[in-house]
């Protein structure tokens, strides 16, 4: 069998008189070689539990079916355009896009699921500009969501204007 459980260290923090135990502390460096091991078992533990399941393939090729609908944010107004949110129904994450009217063609912006091959980015914290005549985004950023890594936000820029190539 399995070791199913980590290992406790006997870690004591003392907060101003107050004793607390942290016996996973170890566990919050994820790039350790300790808590790479560990993950990589606890995978291999839950993989095989899982694939053992009888229905599995059912419970996803359902599962599968009722998320495949196309998914749309609500538009917001900068300036003069409009932008949103659209997920065709099994994309890893929504892209952005925007529209000069309401009933005009969508432009793909962003595309978040070019960002990383295993879908792991999202598109978050964006930002328009209202001072700046034909730009439509001004920034934004993206995270890379990894088992074994946490969350690391990156920064990009993107100034699109309406006088450039540029979506």
């Amino acid at each position: 069998m399995h070791d199913l459980f980590a290992r406790r260290d006997d870690v004591i923090e003392d907060y101003n008189g107050t004793k607390v135990a942290d016996p996973y502390r170890w566990l919050e460096n994820p790039a350790s070689a300790d808590t790479l091991a560990w993950v990589e078992t606890q995978n291999a533990i839950t993989s095989q539990y899982i694939s053992a399941i009888p229905a599995r393939a059912k419970i996803q090729a359902r599962m599968t079916a009722l998320w495949d609908y196309p998914k749309y944010s609500v538009p917001v107004k900068r300036g003069d355009r409009y932008f949103f949110h659209k997920n065709t129904g099994l994309q890893d994450q929504s892209v952005l896009y925007r529209q000069d009217t309401l009933q005009g063609e969508a432009v793909v912006v962003i595309d978040p699921n070019t960002f990383s091959e295993d879908g792991t980015a999202a598109l978050t914290n964006q930002a328009y500009s209202a001072v700046l005549p034909g730009v439509m985004i001004t920034r934004a950023s993206f995270t890379i969501a990894c088992q074994n890594q946490g969350r690391y936000p990156k920064r990009i820029r993107a100034t699109l204007a309406r006088s450039t190539g540029i979506r």
